[in-house]
């Protein structure tokens, strides 16, 4: 059998997400050492489609950590779900100005 050990502290934004994906995916209600194995197994079978998505879309056999990184953060910038949001809170703010401007009108 083959063992990986990975440690790893997280901070700041990046310790915060990994705590929404623990409850989320309800890890936080496994032991300690149960839910770090299961949310790196998680990481590793995403981080593997993601690679097979990039290859796909790029061409690039091998990506290296930059190109993944540039390829995710591309991918879920300017999705229909995101624009729909920004130009829901977009009309939003634009009515809630109206009707400041209609009250002190």
């Amino acid at each position: 059998m083959t063992t990986k050990r990975i440690a790893a502290e997280l901070t700041d934004d990046t310790a915060i997400q990994a705590e929404i994906i623990y409850t989320t995916t309800r890890l936080n209600t496994e032991p300690k050492k149960d839910a770090d194995k299961l949310f790196c197994e998680l990481a590793i079978t995403a981080i593997e489609k993601a690679i097979q998505s990039c290859k796909e879309a790029t061409g690039v056999q091998f990506p290296s950590y930059q190109q993944l990184i540039d390829f995710l953060t591309k991918e879920t910038q300017g999705t229909p779900k995101q624009d729909a949001v920004t130009i829901r809170s977009f009309s939003m703010d634009v009515d809630s100005y109206q009707a400041e401007k209609d009250i002190t009108a």
